[in-house]
């Protein structure tokens, strides 16, 4: 069973709301069975629905570490269980989907930092979708957020008022006119040469030199699709240069001031960059070989590789803020504001001079990797948590060094020279822990237990010892079948009653590596000798064993890995495939006074080989197959059949089936075969139409599920207990 929640907190928020009933005073329309319904077309029986949760953790550091987020629901007897736990991706979000019971009102969500701060809050469930942001209880200033950039325009049909193709000598981008370079068409030019107007790139463009023309301004725009290959990028006067696709620039570009530059795709500069813009900013990659020399404003929140020297020199009152990966194979001189928000590597020497205003500021979970560090200058380390510098030669802190701050500076020789100002929270022991992100590799140990390695703390992690499992999520259902299909049965929903509890394990990034299925056959109302399977959208080639299956005929072949051979694009697992063969006995715990047959349980565990980030929603495509006739299947209402079927049932006796629609196991009158329940079931008696015994349900079908949706619980004036099978008859 799932696990039952204890946290008082939780239980307090139950007791107080309560477990919330609909249309009590509703007197449904009498019905002689269930066959006299009458059913819209789009209702699928459906007792749950699919949930989607979508959880933030707001931050202003960027390395904050992940939080784990774990969401119960509320059961029928007024507990809570858990149903979900997963843990918080880089970009501090959680996104998880489930079948929840319709009736349920609202659901709990607990969110747990690795310092052990809980914060849960209650939702409620309105629709398909639930969302909320945590407020991070280490929630940080100065972040900065460089957001509000141009988006793509590409280069749509009708907007453009010159399409450029083939070769030219000299090319003018008129005022007030938008050239392109559309997607698949290729044009070479010796100049481009902007006189006011909009080129657009979103195909191949290969130029000598791009430059505007006399006092004029213009825009350069490359789309994703679009590249450029110029010789000589002339910025002075453009107003905007903006890439999201590829821009290749072989003589050393210097990005002018005043003009708004924006690399959101691949800039490639062959011979050095300079920068002299006050709106320098890059989400994508930018690759400078040689000298990188950065004189104003620049955010980097992508990845900038520089294979010579990184120079920040120039007005001290103006800053580089690097907000994910910087990496530089020379030198890196910094002499005026930085800020280091992510990860700056460099292979040679670090240095950082002056003083005032020219300052670097290591921020939280910030990480500098160095070969030496040379300090004559103001390092302001963050007010609190840590920020880390690791060397593994020389470090020297001369006179005019001044560290402050929560600075953790680890040398692996230790500390060549020190004759420094040092601030009493800096340490030099290499004890600052920096958690791995998409920016960042991290360094060091983490400070709380994780055992495996799995970036997920002991205490929040169901698999301590295991790295390749972390997190157990909870599922159950019961299944009630009617096996004459394609014919109509008596439905009293007995034929065959199978209740599953399923245990799904994932890792560390949330994706599913185990399914673990209890199954236990709570009644068998049929003389037909069954069998029951169910089938996962997920190729078999993803799965490396299937173990479990109770089978006693040979008409079912399993592949070596253990689930049934013959599919290609879903994996089925055959549970039984005679069940009263296996008992020993036909139509059980469904007649009145008749023995009670106790069956036991059946454990399925799925391994997969690739961890499967969309596995879906148990009880997944689950599936009767009639008195061991492989083709014979009966599904839940538009389930798809497996590649096994008898295509030959579908549109025979009562079915009306239309498989070139999608439309599957369904009456004229949309009756089902199938019924699903979020709960162990109490079932109808041997030939007791559901309809007599459950006296909701037809007020619930018929008003498409807007009514009684909690139909099946053991309310109030809810059904007739004398047509409902008891063990203690």
């Amino acid at each position: 069973m799932r696990k039952i929640a204890t946290l008082t907190i939780i239980l307090s928020l139950i007791i107080a709301g309560g477990c919330k009933k609909f249309n009590d005073d509703k007197n449904p329309e009498e019905k002689e069975s269930f066959a006299d319904l009458v059913v819209d077309a789009s209702f699928k029986f459906e007792t749950v629905k699919e949930l989607e949760v979508v959880i933030h953790v707001e931050s202003s550091n960027p390395q904050m570490f992940p939080h784990v987020i774990t969401i119960y629901e509320p059961t029928p007897d007024g507990n809570v269980r858990e149903v979900r736990k997963g843990m918080t991706n880089p970009q501090r979000n959680y996104t998880t989907s489930f079948k929840i019971p319709t009736w349920i009102p609202e659901i709990y969500v607990k969110s747990s930092s690795p310092d052990g701060f809980n914060e849960l809050v209650t939702l409620s469930v309105e629709g398909n979708q639930v969302t909320h942001t945590f407020a991070d209880n280490n929630k940080r200033a100065g972040f900065k957020d460089v957001s509000a950039f141009l988006e793509d325009p590409g280069c749509p049909s009708g907007d453009c008022d010159v399409e450029l193709s083939g070769t030219a000598g000299n090319v003018n981008i008129e005022s007030g006119q938008v050239y392109c370079v559309n997607d698949g068409a290729n044009f070479t030019a010796s100049q481009i040469r902007f006189k006011g107007g909009t080129l657009r790139v979103c195909g191949n463009l290969i130029a000598t030199q791009i430059k505007k023309q006399g006092s004029n301004s213009g825009t350069l725009i490359i789309s994703a699709s679009g590249s450029v290959q110029v010789v000589q990028l002339q910025t002075n006067n453009l107003d905007e240069v903006i890439n999201y696709g590829l821009l290749a620039e072989s003589s050393g570009p210097t990005i002018a001031s005043g003009v708004n530059f924006e690399n959101h795709g691949i800039f490639n500069a062959s011979a050095g960059l300079v920068n002299q813009s006050e709106n320098f900013l890059n989400t994508g990659d930018i690759n400078v070989s040689g000298h990188f020399n950065n004189n104003e404003v620049a955010v980097n929140q992508g990845t900038i590789v520089v294979s010579g020297h990184f120079n920040n020199t120039g007005d001290p009152s103006v800053s580089f803020t690097n907000q994910c990966k910087l990496e530089v194979t020379g030198h890196f001189t910094q002499n005026r504001l930085f800020h280091n928000y992510g990860y700056i590597i460099v292979g040679q020497q670090t240095q950082f001079t002056g003083s005032g205003a020219s300052s670097m500021y290591m921020h939280e979970q910030s990480l500098h990797v160095t070969n030496d560090l040379h300090i004559n200058g103001d390092l302001f380390g963050p007010d609190q948590s840590c920020a880390r510098i690791n060397i593994s030669d020389q470090t020297n802190i001369a006179g005019g060094g001044n560290v402050t701050g929560y600075m953790d500076i680890c040398d692996d020789n230790g500390i060549e020279s020190n004759n420094g100002t040092i601030g009493p929270n800096v340490t030099f022991d290499c004890s600052c822990y920096i958690p791995q992100t998409d920016c960042n590799p991290g360094s060091g140990d983490p400070p709380y237990n994780d055992t495996d390695g799995d970036g997920v703390p002991d205490d929040n992690d169901d698999y301590p010892d295991d790295p390749d499992r972390a997190f157990n999520s909870y599922d159950e259902a019961t299944l009630a079948f009617e096996d004459l299909w394609p014919s109509m049965g008596d439905y009293d929903f007995n034929d065959l009653v199978i209740f599953s509890d399923y245990t799904i394990v994932s890792n560390a990034e949330n994706s599913v590596v185990d399914i673990i299925v209890k199954f236990k056959i709570e009644a068998g109302g049929a003389s037909l000798d069954n069998g029951f399977g169910f089938s996962l959208p997920t190729a078999p080639s993803n799965v490396s064993s299937v173990t479990g299956s109770e089978l006693v005929s040979d008409y079912i072949t399993l592949a070596p890995e253990g689930y049934e051979a013959g599919h290609l694009n879903n994996t089925v697992v055959i549970v039984y495939d005679a069940i009263n063969t296996m008992l020993g006995t036909s139509i059980f715990n469904t007649v009145v006074g008749e023995p009670y047959v106790e069956t036991d349980t059946t454990t399925i565990t799925i391994n997969f080989s690739t961890p499967q980030a969309n596995i879906g929603s148990p009880p997944y495509n689950a599936f009767m197959i009639v008195n061991q006739d492989r083709g014979h299947e009966v599904h839940m209402i538009d389930e798809a059949p497996t590649s096994l079927v008898n295509n030959s049932f579908f549109g025979q006796s009562n079915d009306d089936s239309d498989p070139a629609t999608n439309r599957y196991y369904v009456t004229e009158n949309n009756l089902p075969w199938v019924i699903q329940l979020p709960v162990v079931f109490d079932y109808p008696i041997e030939k007791a139409d559901i309809v007599q015994t459950y006296l909701r349900f037809a007020d619930w079908a018929q008003s498409g599920g807007a009514n009684y949706t909690d139909w099946y619980l053991d309310e109030p004036g809810y059904r007739d207990d004398a047509k409902i099978y008891s063990t203690y008859e």
